[in-house]
């Protein structure tokens, strides 16, 4: 396990740039009200797209929790031998997050008019996201086990491996949800003239299921970066 210092650094610079990025989301649902902007019915790449000239912060914020990711890397692999058996698991676990987090970047840069490469991604973060918030439980079970041989107490790596299994089921139930067949499906309504038109739902199950898949994932990887601690 890791001593609080660099670790604590990257885990509350991921939680205030997670906060940041959801302040910049509810103040361009206020700025772009007007289009009916929300995560429930509207894509990544519709959010980047309205937000690019009134919140152009927002990208070089995505750039900097997708390379967050990736740092933690950089602090466990001279450390890796105080993880012993549990070593090479650490280290696999923190390049899935980091993986997971670029193909949740890519999606707000890829249109969704281009289906096959947007499901592609949305297909993979969504598996990289449950892989490693399962793998991450794993390693919480073990290093508490690990404890408990022992004879010391190590309650946060039991708490951790609770929240990264609700975590991991979360992201399962996401990824078997049947709804996710019929993504394209629009509303049909019917016109004063006679006409009938289609529009998006309250509710667009690819949008939201994309913008919970990131939020999973980045809370995912904050707990696993705690359940490290000593």
């Amino acid at each position: 396990m890791i001593t609080p210092n660099l670790i604590w650094i990257f885990t509350i610079s991921a939680i205030g740039i997670m906060a940041v990025t959801i302040a910049v989301l509810l103040f361009v649902n206020s700025a772009f009200r007007n289009k009916e902007f929300s995560p429930l019915r509207n894509f990544p790449f519709e959010f980047l797209k309205d937000s690019e000239k009134s919140v152009p912060v927002f990208k070089p914020l995505l750039y900097i929790l997708t390379a967050l990711s990736f740092a933690p890397l950089f602090v466990i692999t001279p450390l890796i031998s105080e993880f012993g058996d549990l070593g090479f698991l650490t280290i696999l676990i923190t390049c899935v997050f980091g993986l997971t987090a670029i193909c949740n970047c890519l999606l707000f840069f890829f249109d969704a008019r281009y289906t096959k490469t947007h499901m592609i991604l949305v297909t993979v973060a969504m598996s990289l996201a449950l892989l490693a918030n399962a793998l991450a439980t794993l390693l919480s079970v073990l290093v508490y086990k690990n404890y408990m041989e022992t004879a010391t107490q190590h309650p946060i790596s039991l708490v951790c491996a609770v929240v990264s299994g609700l975590l991991a089921i979360s992201m399962l139930a996401l990824a078997i949800n049947p709804k996710l067949k019929n993504w394209a499906k629009l509303e049909e309504h019917d016109n004063p003239d006679g006409e009938k038109s289609y529009s998006r739902g309250k509710v667009f199950i690819l949008a939201l299921t994309e913008w919970l898949t990131l939020c999973l994932s980045v809370l995912g990887e904050i707990i696993f970066l705690i359940s490290l601690l000593k």
